[in-house]
């Protein structure tokens, strides 16, 4: 009896040590996954078993459950270390957690900026995004320069005229392509860039989109109007160009006292043309596919319900800083935005964007700031947006419509078209994502050769800015 009796005490004492020792290397082993990890665990893997598992529940979003997302690649390093086979499965997941929100990415970058690249790829890592690098051309590229000769052509044409008023398609023509599923052919300012053989042929083989302005400035025979000799000679007689306002062919004459922004420079059109590539690649992407969103409520997605779009495109710059929570403000503006919109303006400038009421006005969960939606006023700077393949057709069949066509800078452009109604447009207020200004700007410096003065900062942004 008594040695049965010290014999259940000793297995008694036995396991509570097991147990003991058991919890000791489950906390150890939790502890080397990091916190931020042991939330991923618990929250979204508890009740999946095998890779089908995971992938049958769609993208998971691992940053929305990092308190700091700098520490993403170190902790995920330490499971590989770790966890063995199971730690194939955890990576091969989070290298898909990039586009719950955005079917692409694309920044636009210089080849040779390659301080800009790497703060874009701290801000990638931080953030753990995808995105694709496209290289922006340079102003002294041989299609920027035959787009500014042609500009100079048109413009040297239209002599001592008075500055005219040009007219648009009409909307149902500019509407029904944008809707449409067909490719859109190159047309208009398209051409410009063209060799002459090339030109010619596109002439003769491809029928225009849109109907053929009714000017041969445009066409491509300026020689009808100037003669050869001008032709030759023009740009040594040439004043610098200037840019236009409003649906006006030209801008002001060039005086020596005009601000930077009032001029059209090489660098500006290299921009635009840069930016152009891209929408004209949206345009005509037949892999996009209408917005499926997964709930309509925007509760619902600041509770961290995931709304897929497969129809939405976002473009960047390369010297930009976003908020850490961009993942969570994204989801809620998509679910916010009505189902025909065409441009999102996740970052602008030079404008009041809450002019315009709001359509949504909340507070994040994350940072505890607001997210407002209002319709666009006018706003400037190009450093990020998103678009829809409509979007983008309608931005592209504006921005190549010859008399519009590299007139002034690509923004002024798009304030343009925001302003008088011709893009279903949208602002992000305060601004999700923002220029640095820490590194010198290739299009116009300003005085401190940072770009304009203008300055914005984030509530917490990645990069500090």
């Amino acid at each position: 009896m008594l040695r049965s009796s010290h014999r259940k005490s000793r297995l008694l004492l036995f396991g509570v040590f097991v147990a003991i020792s058991s919890l000791f290397w489950v906390f150890i082993g939790l502890n080397l996954l990091g916190s931020d990890f042991k939330q991923l665990v618990t929250s979204h893997i508890k009740n999946l078993e095998t890779e089908d598992d995971f992938t049958s529940h769609g993208i998971l979003d691992l940053s929305s459950v990092l308190e700091d997302p700098l520490d993403f690649d170190t902790q995920i390093a330490d499971v590989h270390d770790s966890s063995g086979e199971n730690s194939n499965l955890l990576l091969s997941f989070y290298s898909n957690t990039t586009l719950t929100f955005a079917s692409h990415f694309y920044v636009i970058s210089l080849p040779h900026r390659t301080d800009r690249r790497a703060s874009m790829e701290m801000l990638r890592q931080a953030l753990s995004l995808q995105w694709t690098y496209v290289p922006a051309v340079r102003p002294d590229d041989s299609p920027i320069i035959d787009i500014v000769n042609r500009v100079q052509r048109i413009r040297l044409g239209a002599g001592s005229q008075p500055v005219e008023e040009f007219d648009w398609p009409s909307d149902s023509d500019m509407d029904k392509l944008s809707r449409s599923a067909l490719p859109l052919d190159l047309s208009g300012s398209d051409l410009w860039s063209l060799q002459a053989e090339d030109l010619r042929d596109r002439i003769l083989e491809v029928p225009p989109i849109l109907p053929v302005v009714d000017e041969t400035l445009y066409d491509g025979s300026i020689s009808a109007h100037l003669g050869d000799d001008r032709i030759t000679n023009f740009a040594s007689e040439a004043q610098p160009l200037t840019c236009a306002t409003r649906n006006l062919t030209a801008g002001p004459l060039y005086t020596s006292s005009l601000p930077s922004y009032m001029l059209l420079t090489s660098a500006k059109i290299a921009c635009w043309y840069s930016h152009l590539e891209i929408i004209k690649r949206i345009a005509n992407d037949d892999t996009h596919h209408p917005p499926q969103k997964l709930q309509t409520d925007v509760h619902e997605a600041l509770s961290g319900s995931q709304v897929l779009h497969g129809d939405i495109t976002v473009i960047l710059e390369d010297d930009i800083d976003m908020e850490r929570d961009v993942r969570e403000r994204l989801q809620v503006i998509w679910a916010a935005l009505p189902a025909d919109w065409d441009i999102v303006f996740l970052g602008h400038c030079w404008s009041n964007e809450s002019y315009h009421p709001p359509i949504l006005d909340v507070q994040t969960k994350l940072s505890g700031g607001t997210i407002g939606i209002h319709p666009s006023f006018a706003p400037k700077c190009t450093h990020a947006y998103a678009l829809t393949r409509t979007g983008a057709r309608r931005l592209w069949l504006h921005l190549r419509h010859p008399p519009f066509a590299y007139s002034r800078a690509l923004d002024q452009a798009f304030a343009w078209l925001v302003l008088s109604g011709r893009l279903r447009a949208f602002s992000v207020v305060p601004s999700l994502v923002v220029q640095r200004k820490v590194v010198g700007s290739d299009i116009d410096g300003g005085g401190t050769g940072v770009g304009s003065t203008w300055r914005e900062h984030l509530m917490n942004g990645v990069l500090g800015t």
